[in-house]
């Protein structure tokens, strides 16, 4: 496969800010989802050609957790999961990542072929702007490559249904790789 014809892959990593993960209502599971993320990040990295990195990140001026310029605002950042110089940072307010923001212009850029698209889907919460974002994916690049990373996203309890947080993100998994996203292994 020439240069030309090698895949555009393009990590997006969704809602991963400090009031889904942080104390005192982090999803359950936090910790672990938090490796996987950072895994799969430098999984991405490592990539060559290395895969370009979007971060997305909610705003809601009424939700104080979601208010910008506030600590449960930002982005979680660790040592090894840290938004790096080249790599862009999209808000949003609603669950589509797409819906009035610039994710498709930082997406198709010089040389864009969508037949070529691969966008790797990671971060929070599985059930709300995961979910809608792959969904829009897909309706936006129905030849692009959707993929979600399995491990590496996560959500609440659903407690109004009894189901724990992991068979919410299993089940959205099922219902994403019904619709043709494909899920990925974390390695």
């Amino acid at each position: 496969m020439s240069s030309e014809d090698s895949p555009t892959r393009i990590l997006l990593v969704i809602d991963v800010q400090r009031c889904l993960l942080d104390p005192p209502n982090p999803v359950p599971g936090s910790t672990k989802i938090l490796r996987n993320l950072e895994v799969a990040l430098a999984r991405e990295r490592a990539a060559s050609p290395p895969t370009k990195v979007i971060w997305i990140r909610h705003n809601e001026d009424d939700d104080p957790d979601f208010t910008p310029n506030t600590t449960p605002w930002e982005i979680v950042q660790t040592e090894l999961f840290r938004i790096q110089e080249n790599e862009v940072i999209v808000d949003k307010t609603t669950r589509d990542s797409f819906h009035k923001t610039s994710l498709a212009s930082h997406i198709e850029t010089a040389g864009f072929d969508p037949q070529n698209l691969q966008l790797v889907i990671i971060g929070l919460q599985s059930d709300y702007c995961v979910q809608t974002t792959a969904r829009s994916a897909l309706a936006r690049y129905p030849s692009a490559r959707v993929s979600l990373v399995h491990g590496a996203h996560g959500t609440y309890d659903d407690e109004k249904a009894g189901r724990s947080a992991e068979e919410v993100s299993e089940q959205i998994e099922i219902e994403l790789r019904d619709e043709g996203v494909i899920i990925e292994d974390i390695n």
